[in-house]
C-alpha cells in the first residue's frame, strides 16, 4: 500500500499590501514562482536529515516524545536503506548531503532539494526514494511544523510550511482527548482539600474560603483549555500536581501561600525572602529546604505564621 504524506505551506501572513493582494486571489506567491529547500544543517555541521536517531533536534526533546521520534525516524531510516542499498552512506555528516550542492560526478547519489511549484507537495514515500528523503528531511526542519495548528502558535509560528497529515492530526486530537479524560476522573477522584492545594498551584484564584462547586468549575475549565488549544500543557500540568506525592503538595502550597500572605517574599530576582534573611536562590530550592528534614522547625514556623494571618484576616 502506497504511503502518501503531504507538505503544505503556511497561508501568507504578510499584512503589506503585496501580501495582501496575494492573498486576496489565494496566492501565497508569484504564480510560476519556485520555492527551493534543502535539509537543515546543524550547529555541529551535521545535516538534519530526518533518518538519524541521535540528532540534536531529538536530544531536545522531552524523554517520551523522543522515543517516539526515534521510532519514526528509525522506520524512515530502514526503508531509506532498503531503497538506496547497503553502499549508499545517508549519515548526516556524509557526501550524500554535504556534496549535494556541489559539482561532482553525476552518477553519484545526491540528496534531492524539495521544489515546492504548488503549495503543496504529495511524497510516496515507499515507492520513490527520492519522496523518502526529502520528505524525512522536510518535516523535521525548523521552518516547519508538526501539524497546520501548530503552525499557528509556540515556537512554530513563524513557520513556512507545516506537515499536512489527517492521520497525524487525529492522533493527536485523540491523545489530547483522552490525556483530558484522564484528568476529569482524576479531579473527580480528589478531596475538596487536594483540589484546592492543586488549583493554587496551576496558578487560579482558590483561598480556603473558595467554594467546592467554584473550586472544582475552576479547575474544570482549565483542564478542558487543553482541547480548546489542541494542547497537552494544561491537562498535563493537572496530572503532575494531582498525582504529586501529598507532602511534597503540602509543601508547594504551604511556599504559594506563605508568598501570597507575605509571610515569605519573593524578589524581581526571584530570590525568596524570610525577614531580612535570603531564604532561597530560586522557587526549587525552597521546595528543596523545606522538604529537608533538617530544616523541618522552618516550615513549622511558616506553618504557623500562615494560620495567625489567616485568623487575623478571617
Amino acid at each position: 500500500m502506497t504511503q502518501i504524506h503531504k507538505i503544505t505551506a503556511v497561508p501568507n501572513r504578510g499584512n503589506d499590501e503585496l501580501s495582501r493582494s496575494l492573498k486576496a486571489n489565494g496566492l501565497n506567491r508569484f504564480p510560476g514562482t519556485v520555492v527551493r529547500k534543502v535539509p537543515y544543517l546543524e550547529v555541529n555541521g551535521e545535516y538534519r536529515t530526518g533518518l538519524d536517531e541521535d540528532a540534536l533536534y531529538i536530544q531536545k526533546m522531552p524523554p517520551e516524545e523522543a522515543e517516539i521520534e526515534k521510532a519514526y525516524v528509525r522506520n524512515l531510516y530502514q526503508m531509506a536503506k532498503k531503497m538506496y542499498g547497503t553502499k549508499v552512506d545517508l549519515s548526516p555528516s556524509s557526501d550524500f548531503y554535504h556534496k549535494m550542492l556541489q559539482d561532482g560526478n553525476p552518477n553519484a547519489p545526491r540528496c534531492p532539494w524539495c521544489r515546492f511549484e504548488e503549495d503543496s507537495i504529495e511524497f510516496h514515500i515507499n515507492d520513490k526514494k527520492e519522496d523518502l528523503i526529502v520528505y524525512a528531511y522536510m518535516r523535521v526542519r525548523p521552518d516547519v511544523a508538526p501539524s497546520k495548528e501548530d503552525s499557528q502558535i509556540g515556537k512554530y509560528a513563524h513557520a513556512t510550511h507545516f506537515v499536512d497529515d489527517q492521520n497525524i492530526e487525529d492522533e493527536k486530537a485523540y491523545k489530547i482527548k483522552t490525556l483530558v479524560a484522564k484528568a476529569i476522573v482524576t479531579l473527580e477522584s480528589l478531596s475538596l482539600e487536594r483540589r484546592k492545594k492543586v488549583g493554587r498551584q496551576l496558578g487560579l484564584n482558590i483561598t480556603d474560603n473558595t467554594t467546592e462547586a467554584n473550586t472544582y468549575k475552576q479547575i474544570d475549565d482549565f483542564i478542558k483549555e487543553s482541547e480548546a488549544t489542541k494542547s497537552r500543557s494544561n491537562a498535563e500540568k493537572f496530572l503532575k500536581f494531582a498525582e504529586m506525592k501529598v507532602e511534597n503538595l503540602e509543601i508547594r502550597d504551604v511556599i504559594h501561600q506563605a508568598t501570597q500572605l507575605n509571610v515569605l517574599r519573593k524578589k524581581p530576582d526571584g530570590t525568596y525572602w524570610r525577614g531580612e534573611n535570603l531564604f532561597g536562590k530560586d522557587y526549587e530550592a525552597v521546595v528543596a529546604k523545606l522538604t529537608d528534614e533538617d530544616n523541618q522547625d522552618d516550615l513549622l514556623a511558616i506553618q504557623d505564621e500562615l494560620k495567625m494571618k489567616k485568623t487575623v484576616r478571617a
